[in-house]
């Protein structure tokens, strides 16, 4: 699952705020999904979002196999979502700023 994760890794950008690491949808798709779901963890893992329940990891391997539309998926300590299309198409994690409340800011 490392090679796998280290070979469909698109990056890893962040600022003060934010990390976001991304995996290419292409190089996940075929893979086992024992493999498949170990390098969503780990690349969850590696934005800063930990604590992911089966629930969590499910819905991740659905933005990877069985891609309807879907949202951004809550996670503990951030989000993950699908950007892009077709062969460019990847999934991006972003962690929350630690004290973040999840949802839109109060006004």
């Amino acid at each position: 699952a490392g090679a796998l994760a280290e070979a469909a890794a698109l990056g890893q950008e962040g600022d003060s705020e934010e990390v976001c690491t991304s995996l290419a949808v292409s190089e996940l798709r075929g893979a086992p999904r024992a493999v498949r779901t170990r390098a969503l963890r780990e690349a969850a893992s590696g934005a800063g979002i930990h604590a992911l329940s089966s629930t969590h990891v499910d819905a991740l391997d659905d933005l990877v196999v069985a891609w309807r539309g879907q949202g951004p998926i809550d996670l503990p300590g951030g989000t993950a979502s699908r950007v892009g299309h077709g062969a460019h198409a990847r999934i991006a994690f972003v962690a929350r700023e630690p004290g973040r409340a999840t949802g839109p800011d109060p006004a």
